[in-house]
């Protein structure tokens, strides 16, 4: 079997359940039929699409306390999951166990009823850099809609029509998406190059957040067996900026190239 053939077999059966992980050996993963990998106890009846789509609301909602339908039935296909997902969600209001909230302009918003009177908690200035893959951006219309933040990684894009860089990690500081930054781990020389930095809430004053930021890059650094730091632009240009990083990173006794 040619290979591109056997990786579409594969690319089929495998979300389909079809086949199974029965080991891996560090990134290498050995497949087998799930019949050979499944315990005997395991109960295999097909769920109805009802009973499929409660699933998925209540997933949902026990992660997040919010959703809305376009994410529940995000990549699944057809009108009857649709239909089945609003039916849940009618259910889940008339038994008051969630509310629908209506913003202008957006699509409804379905939360649980326990969240909506909370008080929120005072949120810690604290800076993180997420994975393009983390659960808080993997849905673009969500990030956008509530955090006004436009995040798609790029990665898979060709290079002349990327806007920000190949693997862009964005930038949380408290609940404010400020930025994002493509990195790059030179392992030869074992340096950490900031290839772009890019500042998007200007309105945040930058030396409320620049040295956690210095500190965070640090420890990332350190997590890619690296020992200096590199940053090659920042966008907007800001040598003000630019030179308390500097002055940052030579404190940390890390290598900060002009």
């Amino acid at each position: 079997m040619e290979l591109e053939t056997c990786k579409n077999c594969f690319g089929t059966a495998f979300p389909a359940g079809d086949l199974m992980i029965s080991e891996r050996d560090g990134m290498q993963k050995t497949y087998d039929i799930a019949e050979r990998v499944l315990p005997n106890d395991i109960d295999l009846t097909k769920p109805s699409s009802l009973e499929f789509a409660e699933y998925l609301v209540k997933t949902y909602l026990r992660a997040y306390g919010w959703t809305t339908v376009k994410q529940i039935t995000h990549l699944k296909a057809g009108e009857t999951i649709r239909k089945n997902v609003n039916g849940v969600l009618n259910a889940l209001i008339e038994d008051d166990i969630i509310e629908k909230v209506t913003i202008e302009g957006y699509p409804s918003v379905y939360v649980l009823r326990d969240l909506v009177d909370r008080r929120i908690a005072k949120v810690r200035e604290e800076i993180n850099l997420l994975s393009p893959f983390d659960n808080a951006i993997i849905h673009r219309d969500r990030v956008q809609q509530f955090f006004n933040f436009d995040y798609r990684i790029e990665c898979y894009t060709p290079k002349e029509k990327r806007q920000y860089g190949y693997f862009c990690l964005p930038i949380l500081f408290g609940n404010t998406f400020i930025g994002r930054v493509d990195c790059k781990a030179h392992r030869k020389n074992r340096q950490l190059e900031l290839i772009h930095l890019h500042i998007e809430k200007q309105s945040i004053d930058f030396e409320l957040w620049v040295e956690p930021f210095a500190e965070i890059i640090k420890k990332f650094a350190t997590f890619n067996a690296c020992n200096s730091i590199k940053l090659t632009q920042v966008s907007p240009l800001n040598n003000s900026l630019i030179i308390i990083l500097n002055n940052v990173f030579v404190n940390m006794k890390l290598f900060l190239p002009q």
